[in-house]
């Protein structure tokens, strides 16, 4: 259970990282 839990975060953290850029790149876009 820890393991599986340890691999979602590993998945989470890139995919979050990835759309926060995808926002910054958005509003600089934008502006």
């Amino acid at each position: 259970m820890l393991g599986n839990a340890q691999r979602l975060h590993m998945l989470i953290k890139p995919a979050l990282r990835l759309t926060k850029k995808r926002e910054y790149d958005n509003h600089q876009g934008s502006s």
